[in-house]
């Protein structure tokens, strides 16, 4: 469904991820025993948001109820942030 070339419009959509993620990874300056996403929005809880590297291929399906006739029942899609 994807040719697999993330469009370059698209490439701003995902800043939100690339800056949670380094304050992920990163330890906190002021409590150097959590991270500085733990001090600026708490714990960060991968079973509710799990990650994906960004610019993923995804498929999402819809149910039939939601679509016409001749709609599709599968559409491709790119991963971009968490929910």
């Amino acid at each position: 469904m994807l040719d697999g070339i993330f469009p370059t419009t698209l490439w701003s959509k995902y800043i939100r991820q690339v800056q949670d993620t380094s304050n992920i990874i990163h330890a906190s300056r002021v409590h150097c025993n959590v991270s500085a996403f733990c001090v600026l929005d708490g714990a960060f809880d991968f079973n509710k948001a799990p990650y994906a590297p960004p610019s993923t291929g995804t498929t999402i399906f819809n149910p039939p109820e939601t679509i016409s006739y001749s709609g599709l029942y599968i559409l491709g899609a790119w991963y971009i942030n968490p929910a």
